[in-house]
């Protein structure tokens, strides 16, 4: 056996997991302390996935004819890829159902502007489709805290207290030194805080390091697309632009490889800015894993936390810093609505492609 390895060894170790099987706990040490085992993933049965399928576009084709239920079978989702996965499904669709009401507000308002011939920034009915989508937004959130919550309660995962959660699922990974607990006194395993806490600053270091970096490379790409000069003579007469790159954002000018009023090579740089916000978010999640890993975490559910924060502060940061910038630096309504538009298309054409038409294909 390799490093001595041996089935009582396998055994002892799912005894320091007693709220794990010990079938389960095995598999953990073949793959993660031995190595003998790359990867275990269940294998899926044609028949049952092609009876989501079938079902699927039955509903569909109802809801077509006036049925009262459009969306997914969630049922069928759940009991075959589990509940993660339906809760994904069940939020898709809950949030297609409710993009009826601003797609239904918006295209009222654009009838009567270009009725009226007015403008965006012109029509006096602008700012009541802000409030509209404000209002939108919160009873959305609301009603889709509910739909979860039924779903939670009908599928028996509803959220266990925080005292549950501490004190089960211990992670396989965690390591520490064997000590009788003072409040139990029973054996544990023991990881002083003040080293946590100081890999968790660690960790936010490096985050906050590539997140820089991050905000250097959109720069860039905003000096691609032609969003940052010198122009503003009011701003800029006295210094440089802080953030204005020449030769890059002199391709973007008039004449120029990304001539920016161009009606397609403009599209270039815009999707170039998606590709790199994609390499950007799929680099950081390795990252942010191996950070996870090496802060040691104890349970499944602080494991979890960490490495969400981490991905939704990175992945957040670099998809909207942009606009951020260009609203509240540049304070350019133009650029700002050109940026937003553009680069909503081009990734909508993306995600049809990734969730699409690639597992279609596959």
């Amino acid at each position: 056996y390799k490093e001595g390895l041996t089935l009582a060894s396998l055994r002892g170790s799912a005894a320091d997991n007693p709220d794990k099987s010990e079938t389960e706990t095995i598999c953990h040490v073949l793959q993660h302390r031995a190595g003998l085992v790359d990867l275990i993933t269940p294998v899926h049965i044609p028949k049952l996935r092609d009876e989501i399928l079938s079902s699927t576009l039955k509903i569909w084709a109802k809801a077509g004819k006036g049925a009262n239920h459009m969306g997914p079978p969630l049922t069928q989702l759940r009991n075959y890829y589990g509940e993660e996965v339906a809760f994904y499904f069940a939020w898709l669709s809950f949030l297609t159902r409710w993009l009826f009401v601003p797609a239904i507000s918006g295209l009222v308002i654009n009838i009567a502007r270009r009725y009226r011939g007015d403008t965006i920034d012109t029509c006096d009915l602008t700012p009541l489709h802000g409030i509209l989508m404000f209002l939108w937004a919160t009873c959305f959130a609301k009603a889709w805290e509910r739909y979860e919550c039924t779903l939670a309660y009908e599928w028996g995962t509803f959220s266990m207290s925080g005292y549950m959660h501490k004190h089960r699922n211990v992670r396989p990974e965690f390591r520490g030194e064997m000590r009788i607990s003072p409040v139990t006194g029973m054996m544990e395993k023991h990881y002083p805080l003040f080293r946590r806490r100081m890999k968790l600053a660690a960790s936010m270091l490096i985050t906050s390091v590539l997140l820089a970096c991050a905000f250097f490379l959109i720069i860039l790409s905003l000096n691609l697309q032609g969003y940052i000069d010198n122009k503003d003579v009011d701003r800029w007469i006295e210094h440089e632009h802080p953030f204005h790159y020449p030769f890059i954002s002199g391709l973007a000018e008039d004449g120029a490889l990304f001539d920016s009023r161009s009606d397609y090579m403009s599209f270039v740089p815009v999707i170039l800015h998606v590709v790199l916000v994609q390499v950007m978010n799929a680099g950081y999640r390795h990252v942010a894993e191996k950070l996870t890993d090496w802060e040691n975490h104890e349970t499944e559910i602080t494991y979890e936390n960490s490495l969400i924060f981490k991905r939704f502060l990175f992945e957040a940061f670099d998809a909207y810093v942009a606009l951020f910038y260009l609203a509240f630096f540049e304070r350019d309504v133009v650029k700002l609505r050109g940026e937003l538009v553009s680069v909503f298309n081009i990734d909508m054409f993306r995600r049809m492609a990734l969730e699409c038409i690639v597992p279609m294909v596959m």
